[in-house]
């Protein structure tokens, strides 16, 4: 006996991220540089209160390390950089006016710079919303 064999021709389209979320094709290269801006100031400022956390726990002789993570040894140490990275991420993100907003208030300038026509678009936009909104 031959083996049968069937062959059923399957096209496989990849969908396009546009299709799949209409908000991300509408996002400009200016907004989409801005939001890349964001994310990598918070990441360093998250970096750098993590590397603030640690220096400040190596100020702490090993002997005097009592409190809720008592003990010692690797899974301590593990659990406690962890921790002091947890931490850090929601310090750099709960915070306003921190490190990473001041950063992003200075760099956003060098991102609106490549893109002047961008820019005066959305301020003419925001005038006539606070027209619109004046006269209402």
């Amino acid at each position: 006996m031959k083996p049968i064999s069937l062959s059923i021709p399957i096209e496989i389209k990849s969908a396009k991220p546009e299709k799949l979320n209409p908000q991300k094709r509408a996002m400009s290269d200016l907004e989409r540089d801005k939001v890349k801006l964001k994310k990598a100031t918070h990441e360093f400022e998250s970096f750098f209160m993590s590397s603030m956390l640690k220096s400040m726990r190596q100020t702490i002789p090993k002997g005097e390390e009592n409190g809720a993570m008592g003990g010692s040894g690797l899974g301590k140490d593990i659990y406690q950089s962890m921790f002091d990275e947890e931490l850090a991420q929601k310090m750099a993100t709960g915070s306003t006016g921190g490190l990473g907003d001041i950063m992003y208030k200075n760099l956003v300038k060098r991102i609106e710079a490549k893109y002047p026509n961008e820019v005066k678009g959305a301020e003419s936009n925001q005038q006539t919303l606070k027209i619109m909104k004046d006269k209402q």
